[in-house]
């Protein structure tokens, strides 16, 4: 299994679809959190505005962890420590 593939990540921030299945079906990890984000897939597609709904279907049918947590050795203005892909979407308005 692959560990870690940014391209998973900017596949669910971009909404795309095609792209996170090949992925996915790559054996790309649905629930990797790079050390410098700390954001899982999932997390990145529910702070989209271009991600939708089957995006957020696709990972989590694929496995994706809604309970997971952001890490908290990150952190910006705009995003806070330790939050679930819900909180994040929320937060987003999406």
């Amino acid at each position: 299994m692959v560990q870690h593939s940014w391209q998973l990540h900017a596949a669910a921030w971009r909404g795309d679809i095609e792209e996170a299945t090949k992925r996915i079906r790559a054996g790309t990890d649905v629930n990797a959190m790079p050390p410098m984000k700390c954001w899982s897939p999932l997390m990145f597609a529910a702070d989209s505005t271009r991600a939708g709904v089957e995006m957020l279907d696709l990972l989590l049918d694929s496995g994706a962890d809604a309970n997971l947590i952001s890490s908290p050795f990150y952190a910006n203005a705009v995003h806070r420590f330790e939050e679930t892909a819900l909180m994040i979407a929320a937060k987003a308005g999406n």
